[in-house]
């Protein structure tokens, strides 16, 4: 989720190599790409071309970092207590995001729609 205001950013991207596993014609190459204070770990998959030019093949484990979320969640938290909604409803809503986070799903805020039991 970059949003287009981040190119324009003055902080500076920071780039680290942690790991590098090379074979004959593969390699996998773990970064860690740093802004703002939040971190990406991704995982590149190169292949070794018939002219020995490698080449990107795949990128894997390149996943949000835990703080955005917690502190998006938190910043939910505030916006709905300081808009009145109950202390329970305000944590099912918080735990209804992080559920449909892992499982890479949305959810639909119901507003105050209420349920007849």
């Amino acid at each position: 989720k970059l949003k287009q205001e981040s190119h324009n950013d003055p902080l500076p991207l920071e780039c680290r190599v942690l790991d590098v596993k090379l074979n004959s014609a593969t390699a996998q190459v773990r970064i860690q790409i740093q802004k703002n204070g939040y971190a990406i770990k991704p995982d590149i998959h190169l292949v070794k071309s018939q002219t020995g030019v490698w080449k990107v093949s795949e990128i894997t484990q390149a996943k949000v970092d835990p703080l955005w979320y917690d502190q998006e969640d938190e910043l939910a938290r505030k916006k709905l207590t300081e808009e009145g909604v109950p202390p329970a409803e305000v944590q099912g809503r918080v735990l209804a995001k992080e559920l449909a986070r892992s499982l890479n799903t949305t959810v639909e805020d119901s507003g105050s729609d209420q349920v007849d039991p």
